[in-house]
């Protein structure tokens, strides 16, 4: 999976693609945090889109079953000693990821954006 292949995609809120520069600082600091224990370590991966309100990251991955996944990054600059950080969920596809998260993310997004309006 690759940032082309969301050209011209309709992303919903909070999702955001993610410009050139962007894409590299996040492949930095995913690599700064994973640990020989997290699933994801040693894995060809690419950044592709970010949440505006918080801090998951759609990555594209390269040579696996499963072509997405969300990581909740943690910023903090070094390997993560739990292997279950940086916390990432796996996604088949563009619209297995569209269904289990894009549109659950958009609806928490419109709730707490117009309750925080009331």
């Amino acid at each position: 999976m690759s940032v082309s292949d969301f050209k011209d995609f309709p992303w919903l809120s909070p999702w955001q693609p993610i410009s050139l520069q962007g894409r590299e600082a996040y492949k930095l600091e995913l690599d700064l945090e994973l640990s020989p224990a997290h699933p994801l370590y040693e894995q060809e991966f690419i950044p592709i889109a970010r949440t505006c309100d918080g801090d998951d990251i759609l990555f594209g991955l390269k040579g696996t079953a499963c072509r997405l996944v969300v990581v909740h990054l943690t910023f903090t600059g070094r390997p993560e000693p739990d292997g279950r950080w940086p916390r990432a969920i796996f996604y088949r596809d563009i619209d297995d990821w569209i269904m289990r998260c894009m549109i659950p993310d958009l609806a928490r997004f419109e709730k707490t954006r117009y309750k925080d309006a009331a």
